[in-house]
């Protein structure tokens, strides 16, 4: 039994999505993971080495779920008032404001997949990056917008400040949607221009050992002396924020982002003052608990004593 189109979307907006669209699950094609091999042979992706595994997985996504047919890939909108190119340091990455996206949009995508199965049968698995999904592509795929010169999905007329969800399931649509097939970045570089580290390779992707965003957060050394921090203490927004699509983007509606999360107002002292055991306690739920303390405590010092 197939589902209509539209009403599965509709059943994914009523659950906070901004967009969505609908693939068939099918394998990448050998030009799209021989660019991420060419990244990754460069030495890009710096010493997260859980790149350079399953890339079967990222090849096929039928793989992440047996029998999988389709692909429901939604975006969350997470732009808030606060979320400005001026915000006062020490500045922590919009995403990360408010509650971890990894739960959140999960709990707000599961009675989608129970509607699904209870109504068209079928089996889902949920994806919110942190299966090896190749999340931008299957988005464009998706009709959803297009990957841009800073490597992020970019939603014409409103930016890039989205968190990339994926349904798999078992089950059929009546249609599926088109690619994205309407104009990019053109000649525009203020990304790049942006980037206080020049990490932007200009060609849609960055060398993680330059990116503030990998540098603050998933790095397990030290950041180079002679790496600006920008008044970043957790990640960057600088190449988002200097896009002219994101000059109107559309503010979200979702309570999860709207209300601060604690762990998002600490102050330089505050981290310096943070044990282990606190610090957990307030990081949880928030995609603060990604970073080790004493990491956080390093870029601290360094905002505080430049």
């Amino acid at each position: 039994m197939t589902a209509p189109y539209a009403t599965v979307i509709e059943h994914v907006k009523a659950a906070g999505a901004y967009s969505a669209g609908i693939v068939r699950a099918r394998p990448v094609p050998d030009a799209e993971m021989a660019r991420l091999q060419e990244w990754r042979r460069r030495g890009c992706h710096a010493d997260m080495q859980w790149i350079e595994r399953n890339d079967a997985l990222r090849r096929d996504p039928r793989l992440l779920l047996d029998g999988a047919r389709s692909m429901i890939v939604c975006l969350f909108n997470y732009h808030t008032p606060d979320d400005l190119p001026d915000r006062p340091a020490p500045r922590i990455a919009a995403y990360a404001r408010g509650r971890d996206y990894h739960i959140f949009v999960r709990e707000r995508l599961a009675p989608v997949c129970q509607w699904l199965a209870d109504t068209y049968g079928g089996l889902t698995r949920i994806c919110t990056d942190s299966a090896p999904l190749r999340e931008r592509y299957w988005a464009r795929e998706a009709g959803l917008g297009f990957c841009g010169r800073n490597g992020q999905l970019t939603v014409p007329g409103a930016g890039a400040a989205f968190f990339i969800a994926t349904i798999l399931w078992t089950g059929e649509s009546d249609t599926y949607s088109e690619p994205y097939s309407g104009p990019g970045c053109g000649t525009c570089r203020r990304c790049i221009d942006a980037c206080p580290t020049h990490a932007l390779r200009g060609d849609g992707t960055l060398d993680c050992r330059r990116c503030l965003s990998y540098l603050t957060i998933e790095s397990r050394t030290d950041i180079p002396a002679d790496i600006p921090l920008d008044g970043n203490l957790f990640g960057c927004d600088a190449c988002r924020l200097a896009c002219p699509h994101a000059h109107a983007a559309p503010l979200t509606l979702l309570p999860e982002m709207l209300t601060t999360h604690p762990a998002a107002q600490l102050t330089l002292d505050d981290c310096l003052a943070l044990g282990t055991a606190a610090f957990r306690r307030l990081t949880a739920a928030s995609p603060l608990a990604r970073v080790r303390l004493p990491h956080l405590k390093a870029t601290a010092l360094r905002l505080k004593n430049p």
